[in-house]
């Protein structure tokens, strides 16, 4: 160890310590299912280090998300939706999206502009009321609920 960026790690789930001590050597961790991953980066010119989380890395080091993490990072605003719907889902690449009614019946919806992982519903045409949209990634799917008050 050169004393510069000795850092004492310990690994989820293991419960073991692993010990970084070359100035710009790594290390990877993954959670005891394998899902999620993170990086350590020493660097000795900075003597500092970081951590990333989701992210990929200068350095080589691929990190992932889970699936139910990126549904969740899914917004739906605003809510109550007045004529226009704005779906943005920064960190999903594919997914399906579908309107229902409170009892279960699927509605027609189409985007009307879509930039930089955003999408934008026209609703004028949506009567008053609840409705579920249902976002899918292909592994999980979460229901949002939408109060839609439209002017009558």
């Amino acid at each position: 160890a050169n004393g510069l960026n000795d850092y004492s790690l310990t690994q989820w789930g293991s419960g073991s310590d692993t010990t970084i001590d070359f100035p710009t050597e790594g290390f990877v961790f993954s959670d005891v299912d394998g899902n999620h991953m993170a990086s350590i980066q020493t660097y000795d010119y900075y003597n500092d280090f970081s951590i990333l989380i989701g992210a990929e890395s200068t350095g080589g080091f691929v990190t992932t998300i889970d699936d139910q993490d990126m549904v969740f990072d899914i917004r739906t605003y605003p809510n109550p939706a007045r004529n226009t719907l704005y779906v943005e889902a920064p960190l999903v690449s594919q997914f399906e999206i579908k309107l229902f009614t409170i009892s279960g019946q699927h509605v027609a919806i189409a985007p009307e502009v879509m930039t930089d992982n955003m999408l934008k519903f026209d609703l004028t045409y949506l009567k008053n009321g609840l409705y579920i949209l249902k976002v899918n990634t292909g592994k999980v799917t979460k229901a949002f609920p939408i109060q839609v008050e439209n002017n009558p």
